[in-house]
C-alpha cells in the first residue's frame, strides 16, 4: 500500500514537475523568439524605439505651433455654433436614386439660402459672422503661408501622456476657411475664395510631420473637409489659371503615404512600450483585463433586507475580479510574448506595404493585406494587448479612399485650367502633361492613372477612380449597399457635376437611424485618451 501510494505521489510530482518545466520553456521560448525577431529587424535598419523614430524639430518649429494655436481665437456666432460646416457638393437631396447615379450634385454656394436636415439659413448672416473674425483668418493664413514646420512638442516616450488638443483646434480652422470659401463662392468674390481654400487645404501640411495614426487621420478628415468646396469652386466661372495654379499646388503637396508609414512605425514603438508597461504595471494591465473592484453592500436599511441580491451581486462582482485576475497572470507568464511577436508582425506587414505605396500612390498591396488583418488571429482572445492596438490597422481603406479624392481634385482642377486655356475639354489626360500635370494623378485601387473619358456630343466628361471592390464599372456611382452619402461611396468614385434645379429637392427629414458622424473606433479612442 505505501509503494502504491508513493507510486502515485512520485507520477504526479513528476507530472507537475514536467508542466513546470514545459511552461518555463514556452516561456522562454516566446521571450527568445520575441527577441531574435527584433534583432532580425533592427539589423535590417529597422527603428523600433520612439527616440529613433521622434521627428527633430527644425529651428522654429515648436515656436510656429504655438503661434499658430495661440492667434487660432475664432468666435463662432449663432448660426456658426449650429452649422459646424456649411453643406458643400450635397448628393443627400437629389430627387430619386436614378439620378444619384448620374453623378450629380448641388453647388450649394449658388443657392438662395444654405438648406441644411434642421432647416434653412440667410447667406448674408453666415457673412456677417464670418467678417467679424476676418482678422483672425487672415493672421492665421498667413502664419499657415510663411512657416514650413510646426512641432507641438508631443511625448512619444508614453502614449498615455501625449497632449493631443491640437487637433481639434486644427480640424476647426479647415471648417471655418471652408465655410469662409462657401460664402465669397455665393458673392461671387473669387480670390478670396481662392486664399480661403488654399487655406484649408493647407492646414493638412501642418500634421504631415507627426508620426502618430490619431493625427494622420485628422489629416484625413482636414481633406474630407476641404474637398466639397474645392468641388463647389470649380462649378463656378471666371478663374484665372494662376488662382487654379495655386488651388492645385495645395493639393499636389498632400502626401498621405509616407506620413502613413511613419506613424505605422511610431506605432510599433509605442506598442512595444506598452507591451513591457501591461507586464510590469498593475495599474496599466488593470486597463487592459477590466478590473472592478470588489465592494460589499452596506448591511442596514433597504440592503439589508434586499441581502440576497445584494450577496449575489458581491459574488459575481468577486468571481469576475478572480477570472480577470487569472487571466492576466496567464497572459502574462504564457501568451504575453506569442501576442507581442504577433503585434510586431502585423504592423511590419503594414510597414512593408506602406513604404512600396509611398512611392508609387499604389494602395493594392495595403489593402490586401488589409482584408487578411481583419479576420486575422489578433481576433482571439488570449491575444488581449495586440487585439487593443491592432484597430489602427484597421482604417487603412480611409487613407486609401482620401487619396482616390485628392487624386481627383488635382485632375479636376487640371482639366479646368486647360479649358479654360483651349475653350475646349482634351480627348485624354495625356494632353495635360507636362504644361498642366507633371505627371497623370495615381487611382489608389488600380495602380494606373485616373479613368477619364471626353464626351465629345455635350462637350463634358468623366473622371472617375474605380472603388474599394477594386472593379471597374465604367464610371457607376450607384451606392452597392446603402443610401449615398458623399460622391466616394459609389460602386465606382466618380467626380459628380452640377445638377440641374429638376433634380433638386428640399432636404429630407433626418432619420433616428442615420449614422453618427465623426465616428472613431472606441479601441483607438481610448488608446490616446480621447473622450
Amino acid at each position: 500500500m505505501n509503494h502504491r501510494w508513493r507510486t502515485v505521489v512520485l507520477t504526479l510530482a513528476g507530472l507537475v514537475l514536467l508542466a513546470v518545466l514545459l511552461t518555463t520553456g514556452w516561456i522562454y521560448k516566446g521571450r527568445w523568439d520575441v527577441n531574435r525577431y527584433k534583432r532580425q529587424l533592427m539589423a535590417r535598419g529597422e527603428k523600433l524605439t520612439t527616440r529613433e523614430l521622434e521627428p527633430a524639430s527644425l529651428p522654429g518649429a515648436v515656436g510656429n505651433a504655438k503661434d499658430l494655436l495661440a492667434g487660432w481665437t475664432f468666435q463662432n456666432g449663432p448660426l456658426l455654433r449650429k452649422l459646424a460646416l456649411i453643406p458643400a457638393m450635397d448628393t443627400r437631396s437629389l430627387v430619386n436614386r436614378s439620378l444619384v447615379s448620374k453623378g450629380k450634385a448641388i453647388v450649394v454656394s449658388k443657392r438662395p439660402r444654405i438648406e441644411t436636415f434642421d432647416g434653412d439659413y440667410s447667406w448674408e448672416n453666415l457673412a456677417a459672422e464670418i467678417r467679424t473674425n476676418s482678422t483672425v483668418l487672415d493672421e492665421t493664413r498667413a502664419r499657415l503661408h510663411s512657416a514650413q514646420r510646426f512641432d507641438f512638442s508631443l511625448n512619444y516616450q508614453d502614449v498615455t501622456k501625449l497632449q493631443l488638443g491640437h487637433l481639434g483646434q486644427l480640424k476647426s480652422m479647415t471648417q471655418r476657411f471652408s465655410s469662409a470659401a462657401m460664402v465669397a463662392l455665393h458673392e461671387g468674390k473669387l480670390q478670396e475664395a481662392d486664399n480661403n481654400l488654399t487655406s484649408a487645404v493647407e492646414v493638412a501640411a501642418v500634421l504631415e510631420n507627426e508620426p502618430l495614426i490619431i493625427s494622420q487621420l485628422v489629416r484625413v478628415a482636414i481633406v474630407a473637409l476641404a474637398l466639397p468646396a474645392t468641388w463647389e469652386a470649380l462649378q463656378w466661372n471666371g478663374w484665372t489659371d494662376g488662382q487654379l495654379r495655386d488651388l492645385q499646388f495645395a493639393w499636389e503637396k498632400i502626401n498621405f503615404a509616407g506620413p502613413l508609414r511613419q506613424a505605422f512605425e511610431m506605432d510599433r514603438a509605442m506598442g512595444l512600450n506598452l507591451f513591457e508597461d501591461v507586464r510590469k504595471s498593475k495599474p496599466v494591465a488593470n486597463e487592459f483585463f477590466n478590473f472592478q473592484p470588489v465592494s460589499f453592500p452596506p448591511l442596514s436599511g433597504e440592503a439589508l433586507s434586499d441581502w440576497p441580491s445584494a450577496l449575489f451581486e458581491t459574488a459575481k462582482t468577486g468571481a469576475d475580479f478572480a477570472a480577470n485576475s487569472l487571466r492576466e497572470q496567464i497572459w502574462k507568464w504564457i501568451w504575453s510574448w506569442p501576442d507581442e511577436r504577433l503585434y510586431i508582425q502585423r504592423l511590419n506587414w503594414f510597414i512593408e506595404a506602406t513604404r512600396e505605396t509611398s512611392r508609387t500612390r499604389d494602395y493594392r498591396e495595403g489593402l490586401g493585406r488589409f482584408a487578411a488583418l481583419a479576420n486575422g488571429p489578433a481576433a482571439q482572445k488570449k491575444f488581449v494587448v495586440s487585439s487593443h492596438l491592432l484597430p489602427g490597422l484597421l482604417l487603412f481603406p480611409k487613407f486609401a479612399r482620401v487619396e482616390a479624392e485628392r487624386s481627383l481634385v488635382i485632375a479636376a482642377v487640371a482639366l479646368k485650367r486647360y479649358e479654360l486655356r483651349n475653350a475646349r475639354l482634351p480627348a485624354s489626360l495625356d494632353e495635360l502633361v507636362p504644361q498642366f500635370l507633371s505627371r497623370i494623378p495615381t487611382d489608389p485601387y488600380a495602380g494606373r492613372p485616373v479613368c477619364y473619358r471626353h464626351e465629345s456630343s455635350n462637350n463634358n466628361f468623366m473622371l472617375y477612380c474605380i472603388g474599394e471592390d477594386q472593379l471597374d464599372q465604367l464610371g457607376d456611382p450607384t451606392p452597392p449597399t446603402r443610401a449615398i452619402v458623399t460622391f466616394a461611396d459609389g460602386l465606382d468614385i466618380v467626380w459628380p457635376h452640377e445638377a440641374t434645379e429638376p433634380e433638386i429637392q428640399p432636404f429630407p427629414p433626418r432619420k433616428k437611424t442615420d449614422p453618427p458622424r465623426g465616428y472613431m473606433d472606441p479601441a483607438l479612442k481610448k488608446r490616446y485618451g480621447l473622450p
